[in-house]
Parts: structure tokens; C-alpha cells; sequence
């Protein structure tokens, strides 16, 4: 449409609507890369992995968090692993094993035996 030589188009109308709706969608994908930068620095940081794991989820969204769970485990992070186990293990076998038997006399009142 030409009106006083301009030319007007006729969605001019819809513009801000489109604005708004942009804004929205822009939003909603810096949500999405935050949250999956978060979720990449929760599994690189079990791994040793931390920063990576961040920079692969913001970057890569989806696919990063893919590639930091498919890493394996840092060294450092493989004997600190082992060091607990062996830990807990220890920790089984100082526990000393009571048995226990029920006190007739007294119902359920348990005494060692």
C-alpha cells in the first residue's frame, strides 16, 4: 500500500507482537543452556571434571551434557574412590558382631549372649 508515497506494510501492526514473542523464545533458550550448564557441572564435578563439564553443558546444551557423562573419572578422582571404599570396608570389619538372644523371661528385651 502507498500512502503519501510511503509504502506501509501492512503487518506493521504485529511488529511488537513478534518483539514480544522473540523475547520469549530468547529467553526461554538462555533458560535452557543455563540449566543444562548446571546439570554438566553437576556430572564433571562427580568426574573431577567441573569446569568442563560446565563449559560442554553451556556450549552444547544437551549434546555436552552426552559427551562430560561419557568421560571417564579424573585419576585423582578413581583413588579417591578407592580410598573410601577401603575406608568403609575397614569401618565393616572393626564392628564387632554381637549376637543377641531373646530374654524369655523379660518379652521382648534383648540381652547379649
Amino acid at each position: 500500500m502507498v500512502i503519501g508515497g510511503a509504502a506501509t506494510l501492512p503487518c506493521s501492526v504485529s511488529r511488537p507482537r513478534l518483539r514480544r514473542e522473540g523475547r520469549g523464545r530468547m529467553a526461554g533458550l538462555v533458560a535452557l543452556f543455563i540449566v543444562t550448564a548446571l546439570i554438566g557441572l553437576g556430572i564433571g564435578n562427580r568426574k573431577g571434571r567441573a569446569v568442563q563439564g560446565f563449559l560442554l553443558g553451556l556450549v552444547l546444551s544437551v549434546i555436552g551434557i552426552l559427551i562430560i557423562a561419557f568421560l571417564p573419572p579424573t585419576e585423582e578422582v578413581k583413588i579417591r574412590r578407592a580410598q573410601e571404599k577401603a575406608r568403609i570396608q575397614q569401618r565393616r570389619r572393626d564392628v564387632p558382631l554381637i549376637r543377641f538372644r531373646r530374654n524369655r523371661g523379660k518379652g521382648t528385651d534383648l540381652t547379649p549372649q
